[in-house]
């Protein structure tokens, strides 16, 4: 479930960016095959995977976790 999760959150930022996986392949220098199969939960991505591929993105590598249960994003160690 948690690799679903991330693969649908790097798929949908990517096309919000209106970037193609061949495009996200050259831009993190993994192949597009690694790229699809993270997307598709084929793969479980590596932390080093899902950093490089938020630079891509230009977002958080926060974006592209899911939410828990009980646990936000936004929630911090001060509350």
């Amino acid at each position: 479930l948690l690799k679903k999760k991330i693969g649908q959150n790097i798929r949908r930022i990517r096309k919000e960016k209106r970037i193609i996986q061949d495009d996200l392949a050259k831009m993190t220098g993994y192949g597009r095959s690694t790229i699809v199969n993270i997307e598709q939960a084929r793969q479980s991505a590596m932390i080093t995977h899902l950093y490089v591929i938020s630079i891509a993105l230009e977002c958080k590598l926060s974006d592209l976790l899911p939410e828990i249960d009980g646990f936000s994003k936004e929630t911090t160690q001060d509350e």
